[in-house]
């Protein structure tokens, strides 16, 4: 009898935990299929290109350099940041140019490390940061950028 009892309790608790597992994934499921969602999002940034980027001076807009390196942190950090201003600030241009690849960008622009952010508007930089992860702080660069 008593080993009827613990045979049904065990087999209860297997269910119970199956149960929570499957909820548990399925939770998780949902998570990744949000995160994909927003991934999927078409980015406004765009690569770096000398004549696309002048034509922007040429216009007067609002003009974002993100000079980054693959698999350098800090630019990991600043991506998300920047791809939200991309689509709060969608009249301005964001560019990304690859610090290691595209040295001529380097050196026109005097930048001496990656993770460089540099704002311009109405054809004249305007703001310059180094290495700042902070989204408050780059939201507010931009926002003073366009005033």
């Amino acid at each position: 009898m008593k080993k009827n009892k613990i045979i049904t309790v065990l087999a209860l608790t297997v269910v119970a935990l199956s149960a929570t597992t499957v909820v548990a994934m399925e939770h998780k499921k949902s998570k990744m299929m949000d995160s994909n969602k927003e991934m999927m999002q078409e980015s406004r940034i765009q690569q770096y290109s000398k004549e696309a980027f002048d034509k922007s001076m040429a216009e007067g807009k609002m003009i974002v350099l993100d000079f980054y390196k693959d698999g350098c942190p800090v630019c990991a950090k600043q991506h998300p940041i920047l791809e939200k201003a991309s689509n709060e600030y969608q009249a301005a241009d964001f560019y990304k140019v690859n610090f290691k690849k595209n040295t001529q960008a380097v050196k026109e622009f005097k930048v001496g490390s990656q993770s460089t952010i540099i704002v311009f508007n109405e054809g004249k930089e305007v703001n310059r940061t180094v290495g700042e992860t902070k989204s408050a702080k780059l939201m507010a660069q931009f926002a003073k950028a366009v005033m």
